[in-house]
């Protein structure tokens, strides 16, 4: 039984090394062999050492595989019990992580549906209630009263304000939409800004061991 200790950073580092080694190792070597019967030797060996290398080989393999699956699982178990603080709030590092890769892409959606339809209805709103509607407006008074003297008659000016006010559209919504989206912005920022250091840091610090 082997018994090792090192940082995460470190574990890491080694972990991406020993994925390499494993894959080189499995596929540069032979481990079984056809032969006739009657040949005395393989790739100029003799049957004796030949099948000492395989039996090498596959130990050499094994030994990595047994050692980086050691480091691979201490490496997950310290990740699911440290903590980090990215903006004010507390992650394990295990979440950290989740969140860095998948979770926090949920919030970006969420966040750009709701700016995108907010843009889109406001621009909506701009354009209905702007120079489109006082023509709309005088369009009507027109239709309405036709010829009639229209400065200071209370009653062409009480239909242009009720004219005005049932055409005019409004955002609805149950947020306060613009709150919201700073809001979410502010977090999916202040994550992306902080969460590689925090994590930088917390590898550099923490020390795991593992016996193989």
């Amino acid at each position: 039984m082997i018994h090792e200790k090192m940082t995460v950073h470190k574990a890491l580092a080694e972990l991406k090394t020993l994925d390499d080694r494993i894959n080189s190792e499995i596929t540069g070597s032979v481990f079984v062999r056809a032969n006739r019967h009657n040949n005395m030797k393989i790739f100029g060996k003799t049957i004796p050492d030949f099948m000492a290398d395989t039996e090498s080989s596959y130990q050499s393999v094994k030994a990595l595989i047994n050692r980086r699956n050691a480091m691979k699982r201490a490496v997950v178990l310290s990740n699911a019990i440290t903590k980090v603080e990215i903006g004010g709030v507390e992650y394990m590092v295990a979440e950290a992580i989740e969140m860095n890769n998948h979770g926090m892409e949920n919030l970006v959606d969420l966040r750009n549906c709701l700016r995108e339809q907010y843009s889109s209805v406001k621009r909506m709103v701009e354009s209905e209630n702007g120079d489109k509607l006082v023509k709309a407006c005088e369009n009507y008074i027109q239709a309405t009263f036709g010829t009639k003297e229209k400065i200071n008659n209370p009653d062409i000016e009480m239909a242009q304000k009720v004219y005005m006010t049932n055409n005019t559209y409004d955002i609805v919504t149950g947020l306060d939409i613009e709150k919201v989206i700073k809001e979410l912005t502010d977090r999916i920022d202040t994550f992306k800004a902080e969460v590689d250091s925090a994590l930088s840091v917390s590898n550099a610090l923490t020390v795991i061991e593992f016996d193989y």
